[in-house]
C-alpha cells in the first residue's frame, strides 16, 4: 500500500522541537483527519540531517487534507517565525545544559 505524503513545515533545529509540534498541533487544532497522521521525519542532506513535520495519509481511503494542511502550516508559521515559543529551550537535553552551565 502506498501513502502519501505532504511536508507541512519546520519548527526550531532539534528532533524533540518537531515530536513536540506533532504533539502540539492537534491540541490547538484538533486531530488530524480520519485515515491521516502527522509524523515527524529526518531528512537527509549533504550538510547533514534536517528535521519536517508531516501529514501523511491513506489516498485509498481520504482525500488530501487541504484544510488541516493550511491550519498546520499556518499554526507553525506563528510558532516558529514569530518567535512566541522557543521550543530549543523547552528540549530537556538543553534546558538541562543550561541549569549545569548556570551553577
Amino acid at each position: 500500500m502506498t501513502y502519501e505524503s505532504e511536508s507541512i513545515g519546520q519548527i526550531g533545529t532539534t528532533p524533540w522541537a518537531h515530536e513536540f509540534a506533532v504533539w502540539y498541533i492537534p491540541q490547538v487544532i484538533g486531530d488530524p483527519p480520519p485515515h491521516c497522521e502527522l509524523v515527524a521525519k529526518l531528512n537527509d542532506h549533504e550538510l547533514g540531517e534536517y528535521g519536517t513535520i508531516e501529514i501523511v495519509w491513506n489516498p485509498l481511503k481520504t482525500q488530501r487534507p487541504d484544510e488541516y494542511i493550511e491550519q498546520c502550516e499556518a499554526l507553525l508559521d506563528v510558532l516558529d517565525h514569530d518567535g512566541l515559543v522557543n521550543l530549543e529551550v523547552l528540549d530537556p537535553e538543553y534546558m538541562s545544559e543550561y541549569l549545569k552551565d548556570r551553577d
